[in-house]
């Protein structure tokens, strides 16, 4: 007899209910497993499945969470009622306005705004950019409450090295780095070497530094803990080592002689950060909209100069 107008047994039917019951357990696990501690987005899948056995939701447990970040010119109302917020958005706005000051916050910053199916606000999360804690403003028991919470800050040693091949800037963010970073290791050599003009292709880099992540994310980078640059026809690197004393209260960088980097003059006149445009012979013109050499290296004023 053929498959087709086969009819189960019941102990067919046993099996693919346990097939059934335990592909589900598994998903469960995994899921748990994977996303703990994730965003709010994938705890809600994994939730999903945690209770898809346990029938139909009741309506207040349904909802979702909204992302916003403002656009410039926005009012945070207009924001939440785009997204479909229909009731408590002054009663949330009130709260937040008495941790906050509302003038302040940027695009940058971001919202995760919780609401329930019928749009009404369940909880709202404030995280300011470059700011170590979030706001929340939550419904408990029928009344909105607010508190303050630390983001989760964890500090992790990062090796970071490459050669040069046009120039300082490009091969370390190329290597891993940013900006910042590139500035302070410059800083550290500024009184033997001169980026300007000393830099050349085959001058390689090393350093060890302190990334930190802010709730899993990568904040940025912290001290230098050492550095080492090697200038392509030297014999010998620069090196810079950072050191603490006095109980921590005091602190700087030597070289591996114990002799301090710093001496009386700098090697450049100008700091290294204050470059705004590089020597190069395919630069893109601003204004002429197509690449152009550009036989020179120009410098910026800090704010408020003239």
């Amino acid at each position: 007899m053929g498959i087709v107008g086969q009819r189960f047994r019941p102990w067919d039917k046993k099996i693919v209910w346990t097939v059934l019951v335990v592909t589900t357990a598994v998903i469960t696990a995994v899921g748990s497993t994977l996303f703990r501690g994730s965003s709010p987005e994938f705890s809600s899948t994994v939730y999903a499945l945690q209770t898809a056995s346990a029938g139909p939701m009741l309506d207040e447990q349904l909802g979702c969470v909204e992302t916003i970040r403002l656009r410039p010119g926005q009012h945070m109302a207009d924001a939440f009622l785009e997204v479909g917020a229909s009731a408590d958005v002054a009663a949330v706005l009130a709260h937040l306005e008495k941790v906050i000051d509302v003038r302040r916050v940027r695009p940058s910053d971001k919202f995760l705004l919780y609401l329930s199916r019928a749009g009404e606000v369940t909880r709202l999360d404030y995280e300011q950019k470059g700011v170590l804690k979030r706001v929340i403003v939550e419904k408990e028991a029928g009344q909105f409450l607010t508190r303050v919470e630390h983001k989760s800050v964890e500090t992790f040693l990062k090796k970071v090295e490459g050669g040069v091949g046009d120039n300082l800037y490009f091969a370390m963010t190329r290597a891993g780095g940013d900006a910042n970073l590139v500035m302070n290791f410059a800083d550290l050599f500024a009184w033997d070497f001169d980026f300007f003009t000393d830099t050349r292709s085959g001058d390689r880099f090393e350093l060890l530094v302190e990334e930190i992540t802010v709730d899993g994310v990568s904040g940025g980078f912290g001290r230098i803990l050492a550095a080492r640059y090697l200038p392509d026809r030297a014999s010998e690197p620069l090196e810079a080592y950072y050191y603490t004393w006095n109980e921590g209260k005091d602190s700087g960088y030597y070289t591996g002689s114990g002799k301090s980097i710093r001496k009386f003059f700098l090697k450049s006149p100008l700091n290294f950060r204050r470059i705004s445009s590089h020597f190069s012979h395919r630069r893109f013109h601003p204004i002429l909209k197509k690449n152009r050499p550009h036989l020179g290296i120009d410098y910026s004023a800090a704010a408020g100069r003239s």
